[in-house]
């Protein structure tokens, strides 16, 4: 079943630019489809309220770190 979860993208000041909806069936799979979303700076990935990963940007690259 899948699941909606939210990736607020966030501006250079941690201010939230813009929300996009990530339809997954685990915590990871989101994970992994919130890297493949372009943005400028990181952006946090929610789910119901629950914080599930900062994605950060590496070298151009996502990094994830589940809570």
């Amino acid at each position: 079943m899948l699941e909606i979860n939210k990736l607020y993208c966030l501006d250079s000041r941690g201010h939230i630019l813009r929300p996009d909806l990530i339809e997954a069936e685990s915590d990871l799979a989101a994970i992994r489809r919130a890297e493949e979303v372009m943005h400028p700076f990181a952006s946090e990935l929610w789910h119901s309220g629950r914080k599930v990963a900062d994605i950060k940007l590496w070298q151009g690259r996502a990094m994830d770190e589940p809570k």
